[in-house]
């Protein structure tokens, strides 16, 4: 929201510049627009910056085994540890041949 904020900014920055003629006693409209199209880029460059500071990639292994316990939270008291093999992704295993 704040980019779009920093955009109007520009905008009516811009057309207090350059595209009205009027005069108020007092008032110089052109360099109220200059300080408006400065106050919207400082502001979208903020929001950008705050923006993609807080995207952040965080990369997660987890092991897994047979019977679906995750080996970080403990053993299960209630498998027996001849019950827990564990599970390689990628790695075949030859078949045998039936008795």
């Amino acid at each position: 929201m704040s980019i779009g904020f920093g955009i109007f900014l520009i905008a009516l920055g811009a057309i207090l510049s350059f595209a009205v003629s009027d005069a108020l006693p007092g008032i110089n409209l052109e360099m109220i627009g200059y300080i408006l199209m400065a106050a919207g880029l400082v502001t979208a460059l903020v929001s950008v910056i705050m923006t993609n500071r807080n995207r952040t990639v965080v990369a997660r292994r987890t092991t897994t085994y047979d019977d679906g316990t995750d080996p970080s939270v403990g053993p299960d008291p209630h498998v027996g540890s001849h019950q827990r093999r564990r599970r390689r992704v990628g790695i075949r295993t030859p078949l045998r041949a039936p008795p």
